[in-house]
């Protein structure tokens, strides 16, 4: 299977419940997952990064992206067609 945007992906509220969920799914299946959460404990390894991240703060958000970015983790934007 190709992947036209890498095997990175982004996942916000993944500290828990319905967000760790699918991080744990992609990670199994050789994702890179980027686990943003407002409260957590960051870790840059294994299969699953742990990003504190708060989606409704602008700094906080520029401040994951440039993380990502630095980890080789571009970010890309999909839309449905």
């Amino acid at each position: 299977m190709r992947y036209p945007h890498g095997k990175s992906i982004l996942i916000t509220g993944a500290s828990s419940g319905i967000g760790l969920a699918p991080a744990e799914l992609f990670a199994r299946n050789g994702f890179t997952v980027y686990a943003a959460a407002r409260r957590c404990e960051e870790s840059a390894e294994g299969p699953i990064i742990n990003i504190r991240m708060d989606a409704c703060d602008e700094a906080s958000v520029l401040r994951a992206r440039g993380f990502i970015e630095a980890q080789g983790g571009g970010i890309q934007t999909a839309t449905a067609p």
